[in-house]
């Protein structure tokens, strides 16, 4: 059991972490039209759910971009991969927007 919570805790630092990248794009470029959905509630398990809702945020300002993107929430792999895929996509997306949020104040 305790093996179970160490996992769940590792997927939870990386939800988090890719929560906390999506919603400083946000905020950065003022996209408060965008509408963050619920995430995870902070004493539970990551679950399929959550993730699709972090991937449909994900999707979301990866439309304001413009940006091509694959769903794969839908996908039936382990919550670790997509996760991983999920935060390579968010650091893409935040490099996309520092450079885009540079031409402006330039």
């Amino acid at each position: 059991m305790a093996y179970l919570i160490h996992l769940n805790n590792k997927l939870k630092r990386q939800y988090e972490e890719i929560e906390k990248v999506l919603l400083n794009i946000r905020n950065d470029l003022d996209l408060q039209h965008i509408k963050f959905p619920l995430g995870i509630n902070r004493d539970f398990v990551v679950t399929d759910n959550a993730i699709k809702r972090l991937e449909s945020f994900l999707m979301a300002l990866e439309d304001y971009f413009e940006i091509k993107k694959t769903v794969i929430s839908k996908t039936y792999a382990p919550k670790r991969n997509k996760l991983e895929a999920l935060q390579k996509r968010a650091r893409e997306l935040a490099k996309i927007s520092q450079k885009v949020n540079e031409e402006v104040t330039n």
